[in-house]
């Protein structure tokens, strides 16, 4: 069955390091978990014949960038969860009247536990505005890859506003660019992403529609057994963060390089099919 296979079919894997037909079961570009990617020869000419090898532009850079925006919100999570566990114990001792620091430690503590959510928001800006722009590169790459992507671009921004909508549909845009980036030609169509995209889209509507209701719910304390709750809260709210920060870089590493390895081999399948014509 092998000999069956266009050549291009059988280069190996990255991910997994076998040859496609031998795909060990879990591997990403195995669309049925273990079968190796079904072709559609002439779906894979269509594809060919409309790609636009010179106006794909490697992800690399932006991935990077959002990356890094990413390594950044993880340390200022890291700072705030610090100062608001040193913050809470002077409020626990003030409140049970131990503390033994001065008035001026308090508002210092309280100043750093500030100055905390000012990182988290700068960070948080950073990384939505590389994501945005490394979606909207990887879409551009879908193009050139001779891939008509299914959603629209303005979906790439409004799809996280739109209430409702916000729900699945930048999850679903993110699927469809992992089809369209598969590095197979004429197997763009199917195929879903691997489990811990669901994982990472689970924890951020989880954690983002929690820390609305939190920001919403909070009042002005009046006594100091209210504002530990509050510093509670907002705690528990960054440690949970934490781990959607592992899965979205895990999210960009793999799309990237998925893409990458797409782009790669466009310009050999298209010498393979010129060949093949001759």
């Amino acid at each position: 069955m092998q000999s069956d296979l266009p050549s291009h079919h059988m280069q190996p894997c990255t991910e997994c390091r076998r040859k496609f037909p031998e795909h060990r079961r879990g591997c990403s570009l195995a669309l049925d978990r273990g079968g190796p990617p079904a072709i559609d020869p002439t779906a894979a000419r269509i594809q060919l014949a409309a790609a636009r090898p010179e106006a794909f532009k490697s992800p690399r850079g932006l991935g990077t960038f959002a990356f890094l925006g990413l390594l950044y919100l993880a340390v200022a999570f890291a700072f705030s969860i610090y100062t608001g566990l040193r913050y809470r114990a002077a409020v626990v001792a003030l409140n049970n009247d131990t503390y033994t620091g001065t008035y001026q430690d308090v508002i210092d503590l309280e100043n750093a536990y500030a100055f905390s959510d000012v990182l988290d928001l700068i960070g948080a800006l950073v990384i939505a505005i590389t994501w945005l722009f490394w979606m909207r590169r990887l879409r551009q790459n879908t193009i050139a890859l001779g891939r008509k992507p299914e959603y629209r671009p303005a979906w790439i921004f409004w799809g996280w506003l739109v209430p409702i909508l916000n729900l699945f549909r930048p999850f679903q845009v993110i699927r469809d660019l992992w089809r369209k980036s598969d590095p197979v030609p004429g197997t763009g169509s199917v195929g879903d992403p691997p489990r811990f995209y669901l994982w990472w889209w689970v924890a951020y509507v989880v954690t983002s529609r929690l820390g609305s209701a939190i920001f919403r719910s909070t009042q002005d304390p009046e006594n100091l057994e209210e504002l530990r709750s509050v510093v509670d809260r907002y705690l528990a709210l960054d440690l949970m963060e934490l781990p959607e920060l592992v899965l979205a870089v895990m999210v960009i590493r793999a799309l990237t390089a998925r893409q990458i390895e797409a782009g790669a081999r466009l310009g050999r399948s298209i010498a393979e099919a010129s060949r093949t014509d001759t």
